[in-house]
């Protein structure tokens, strides 16, 4: 696989040696691999697709019997192939979808920005019920997302 920066996957290998770091790995090895079998230009889309970011993670995950990544660990395949390999960046954009950025988004990270005058608190529940989630009270909103006011 070309492999344009050895030093990066070393570390990330070296550092994975654990089974959910190393499930990571192995199946940013296999995404790689599959990268290489099929020179088909990547688009944005989903599983089963072949020619998606996601398409090929979930085929990587099926090939090596992972039994299933989660979201936050599809990210961490993502930005490993991103940095990594001589197609990462195209990879890079198909994962991403439609979001411009220049890095890797983890879709399984959420990001709540606070406007200034608005309270923390306030726009968590907000967010959660324009999502139709379950809100939680402010004691247990605070202590779920670890928010000390103090």
């Amino acid at each position: 696989m070309p492999i344009t920066d050895q030093e990066a996957w070393d570390k990330w290998v070296e550092a994975n040696d654990d089974p959910y770091g190393k499930c990571c790995v192995d199946v940013a090895r296999r995404v790689m691999e599959l990268l290489d079998e099929d020179p088909t230009t990547l688009r944005n889309g989903y599983h089963p697709d072949p020619h998606t970011a996601h398409g090929l993670i979930c085929k990587a995950d099926d090939d090596i019997k992972a039994g299933g990544i989660t979201g936050f660990m599809a990210g961490c395949v993502a930005e490993m192939v991103f940095k990594c390999h001589s197609r990462g960046d195209e990879f890079r954009r198909s994962h991403n979808g439609d979001v411009e950025t220049d890095g890797v988004v983890n879709h399984a990270l959420v990001t709540i920005s606070v406007p200034e005058g608005k309270d923390v608190v306030d726009v968590i529940k907000e967010a959660a019920e324009d999502a139709g989630m379950e809100v939680m009270d402010e004691e247990e909103t605070k202590e779920f997302f670890g928010i000390d006011e103090e």
